[in-house]
């Protein structure tokens, strides 16, 4: 895969493995999958510019939230996710 093909969070080099793609991720990537795909939704939300994200208040933490938990992933199921998260030793909070 070219990096005009990756999310542009890859290209921060938040790209773990090419195993989480829908038809390539099983059981086993599940844990490592998870894992990337929380650090790719913390930069994707530092990489938004909006008041909201940068006042003070959860509005951050909500950003990652709503880009890791995601019903329709497969390669990171919202049910793990949502475990990750209530888990997770690192927080999301911005750099």
């Amino acid at each position: 895969m070219g990096n005009d093909k990756m999310n542009k969070c890859c290209n921060k080099g938040i790209y773990l493995t090419d195993m989480c793609m829908p038809g390539r991720c099983t059981n086993v990537t599940t844990e490592l999958c998870c894992m990337q795909k929380f650090m790719q939704s913390k930069y994707k939300c530092c990489l938004d510019d909006s008041d909201a994200i940068n006042s003070p208040g959860d509005a951050f933490s909500r950003c990652c939230y709503k880009n890791f938990v995601d019903e329709e992933d497969k390669c990171c199921p919202a049910e793990r996710a949502k475990f990750h998260w209530s888990t997770a030793y690192e927080i999301c909070l911005p750099n």
